[in-house]
């Protein structure tokens, strides 16, 4: 039996990988969910029954306090982990350290909208670095008349009483100066259903982080990859694992981008899957005895 260990902490973006992934491995014979908070819960659930080993959900920033009570097998997002490579299962399905595994795209069944004008959406926590300025100046550069939608929920970690994302949703309203550009901005916090839901009501989502060189692979592309609409992203390196000319706002106009439909997409669905995910997993953890 492996335990799968996830933080407790719900808003953030390293929790919410988590619950993806153990929800894509959830064979009970094989895998056992728990959430942890400090070595003495650790020390706790171990006492309540022996595991084989355990595959944690880390970040530093969540598991700081770790000292590797059990045989662990690490879920690498980003930042200094120094440990045997065999025992890293990285974010990152092209990594260079440990092994790159599937992205845990989001199963479920979605609810199609149609919108009576062109819609483009985005979300994120509220961090300067994510762009929504520049999703507002493309898309009222490129377009006359549009609806965008922006999901900017608060952060736990960075912006709990949410003062930044308010900030970046007020400049974004500064931005607008068409009167055929509506901007619809809202600071809940969704269910992974929700979010896609949301995602799938768009005509397309944009995504246009910051370079940001040294960061994991970011999780906005999960959701908007089960969303089945075209997306348009930038050149950050948090995109590396998805990026092509084809896709990027920086080199195609979103029409071009739009008129794909979700040929861009398709590949990484049928690629990243519950099934290549789980066996990716078994086989390196069987590797590693």
């Amino acid at each position: 039996m492996l335990l799968f260990i996830n933080s407790v902490e719900k808003q953030c973006g390293v929790y919410q990988y988590g619950i993806r992934l153990f929800n894509q491995l959830s064979r009970t014979d094989i895998f056992e969910y728990a959430e942890i908070g400090s070595q003495n819960d650790l020390i706790n659930r171990l006492n309540t029954k022996k595991y084989d080993a355990c595959i944690l959900n880390y970040h530093s920033a969540l598991f700081g306090w770790w000292n590797q009570p059990i045989k662990t097998f690490y879920i690498y997002h980003e930042g200094g982990l120094q440990i045997d490579p065999k025992y890293v299962l990285n974010t990152d399905p092209n990594c260079q350290m440990g092994l790159g595994i599937p992205r845990p795209v989001y199963q479920g069944i979605i609810t199609e909208i149609k919108n009576d004008s062109l819609t483009f959406g985005s979300f994120g926590f509220g961090f300067e670095n994510k762009g929504f300025e520049r999703i507002i100046t493309t898309v009222q550069y490129q377009y006359d008349n549009a609806t965008i939608k922006l999901l900017i929920p608060f952060a736990r970690f960075g912006d709990e009483n949410g003062e930044q994302a308010r900030r970046v949703a007020d400049k974004c309203r500064s931005l607008i100066t068409k009167p055929g550009i509506r901007l619809e901005i809202s600071h809940n916090f969704l269910s992974d259903k929700e979010l896609v839901n949301f995602l799938a009501s768009n005509d397309m989502n944009i995504f246009l982080y910051d370079y940001m060189p040294g960061r994991g692979c970011s999780s906005v592309v999960d959701y908007a990859l089960a969303a089945n609409k075209p997306i348009a992203i930038s050149n950050s390196l948090m995109f590396r694992h998805i990026f092509s000319e084809a896709i990027c706002a920086y080199k195609r106009p979103l029409k071009d981008i739009l008129a794909d439909g979700n040929k861009h997409i398709l590949p990484f669905l049928k690629k990243w899957n519950p099934t290549t995910l789980q066996e990716a997993i078994l086989k390196r953890v069987n590797d590693a005895y």
